[in-house]
């Protein structure tokens, strides 16, 4: 794994940067530290966990991951009109 430091990338996004993090509750690869990481990190994060799930969602649950998204991007994109 690389690190923050050599990789260039930001300790901490932009609190207004919305996140969504669709993940699978039997996923094995995302450990509790790196989901609460991710919690500590990221201001505007919206999580959707399918508790029955592992690490490959969109082979496993396609239709409900594609909805949880497009949903997700309305509602960002309407935030995000309605402060212009």
């Amino acid at each position: 794994m690389i690190p923050l430091v050599d990789a260039q990338l930001p300790g901490h996004l932009p609190a207004t940067l919305p996140v969504l993090h669709v993940w699978g509750g039997k996923d094995s690869t995302g450990t509790p530290w790196q989901l609460s990481r991710m919690r500590e990190t990221t201001g505007k994060l919206e999580e959707i966990e399918l508790p029955n799930k592992g690490h490959w969602i969109m082979v496993q649950a396609r239709e409900e991951v594609t909805g949880a998204v497009l949903r997700w991007l309305s509602s960002v994109l309407v935030v995000s009109q309605s402060r212009l």
